[in-house]
């Protein structure tokens, strides 16, 4: 990155990968950067109180039957107004529907245009 200027960031993490993400956003050089939340550790404190703060435009995804959603946490980052979220009903932490195969190509598809339509924006 030093010998290059980029105009724009984007950093994109899932489960685990959200972790770093929350320490990578305090950099300065991502100052402006924007960041894609796929399932994340909604249950880990410092990562819940660093999303429900997040000065940067973000996109979370998470699934109702993930091991790592909590409603009540859910709710509190639907309150940030940097942060658009996507709640998929009977996905779990792999983004699939474990009950229908179509419906998990559906989930991802949906996923896949919201991360478009959050580039473009």
């Amino acid at each position: 990155m030093k010998n290059r200027a980029y105009e724009n960031f984007y950093l994109v993490g899932k489960s685990i990968g959200t972790l770093a993400m929350t320490s990578e956003l305090q950099r300065e050089i991502f100052h402006n950067a924007k960041a894609i939340w796929l399932t994340p550790l909604l249950n880990t404190d410092a990562f819940y109180k660093a999303l429900v703060n997040s000065h940067h435009q973000g996109l979370c995804i998470i699934g109702d039957s993930d091991r790592q959603y909590t409603e009540e946490r859910y709710r509190q980052i639907l309150r940030n107004q940097n942060i658009e979220s996507h709640l998929y009903p009977n996905v779990n932490h792999g983004l699939d529907d474990t009950n229908d195969t179509l419906a998990s190509i559906d989930v991802l598809k949906s996923i896949m245009t919201a991360i478009e339509n959050f580039e473009r924006a």
